[in-house]
């Protein structure tokens, strides 16, 4: 199914996913198809300095996971985010689209290449977890991780609190005229107005930890492994300078982590012909920070891989 919408405009449905209502959103294109699937905690608006560089390429679309954004209520593991990638796939009668994802969206768009559901390519926008090639039952290791997953709940806790009506409109005052509009759409995708006035975050501590239950169980380089499709692995390489004010334990361990996935990504990509690994000088907000040199990446990829799934 394709669409023709002028630039700049979009189309916004809900799309039925086993009783779960999945938001969507389809900036048409005539180009091959492209799905793009956002990071914890954000939604489809994550993408928005994204796309003016992508819809002239592709066929695009994106929709919130569930539990987040506009999306509708129900259990999070990897078959039920599968689940709802394929029925926005199977809605919009893409055929063979390549999956792009930031972040959990990564992990989501790998883990769909290693399905048998066509799959032109996987892109993983610097969505690791805590594998960094280490095998996790690693004493050293494993002792690392127990520690970042108890900083992580530590930093994960203050995110919970509510946010005064007048705090958030202070935030958008401070944006430039011509950018408010849509960084207040974004903003509000993501959060529901309290009884007393306040805001606070759409996604809950039960959803956080369902994903972080199924991202910590899971060893992102036996995915990338498996991948049935060509796969591209974006690897953020700066470490991002507001987890020190978080949890300055936390900054100081990540650097040598980051170092070390880098070093393992590359013998990853050497030893697995369908792996391609690139390193951008950009923190884990990359799709943000450098949308335009990503948007050439990914299109880049795409355009070197074939029109159906590979084995």
């Amino acid at each position: 199914m394709r669409q023709t919408l002028p630039m700049g405009e979009f189309a916004d449905g809900i799309v039925d996913s086993g009783g779960v209502e999945i938001a969507v959103r389809d900036y048409g294109g005539d180009g091959p198809p492209l799905v793009l699937v956002h990071g914890n905690g954000l939604s489809l608006a994550s993408f928005d300095a994204m796309v003016p560089h992508l819809r002239d390429r592709f066929r695009l679309v994106s929709y919130d996971i569930r539990r987040q954004g506009l999306s509708g209520e129900g259990p999070f593991t990897w078959d039920t985010a599968l689940a709802d990638l394929e029925a926005v796939i199977t809605h919009f009668g893409l055929d063979a689209p390549a999956i792009a994802g930031h972040s959990l969206g990564g992990m989501i768009a790998a883990l769909y290449g290693g399905t048998d559901r066509p799959c032109r390519a996987a892109v993983n926008l610097d969505g690791h977890g805590l594998g960094i090639g280490i095998p996790a039952d690693d004493p050293g290791e494993a002792a690392t991780r127990a520690r970042l997953k108890a900083l992580s709940d530590e930093a994960v806790d203050s995110h919970f609190n509510p946010i005064p009506a007048a705090a958030l409109d202070a935030q958008f005052a401070s944006i430039p005229e011509d950018k408010r509009e849509a960084v207040r759409a974004s903003t509000m995708r993501q959060l529901v107005q309290q009884p007393d006035g306040s805001f606070r975050l759409r996604l809950t501590r039960e959803s956080i930890d369902e994903v972080m239950d199924a991202v910590n169980g899971t060893d992102l380089f036996d995915v990338y492994r498996d991948c049935k499709c060509p796969l591209l692995i974006v690897n953020a390489t700066k470490n991002d300078p507001s987890i020190a004010a978080q949890s300055p334990e936390m900054a100081e361990l990540m650097p040598a982590r980051r170092a070390t996935l880098a070093e393992n990504l590359r013998q990853l990509a050497d030893s697995n012909h369908h792996i391609e690994v690139v390193e951008v000088d950009a923190t884990h907000g990359l799709i943000a920070e450098i949308p335009e040199e990503l948007s050439k990446i990914v299109a880049g990829f795409i355009a070197r891989t074939p029109e159906s799934a590979v084995d």
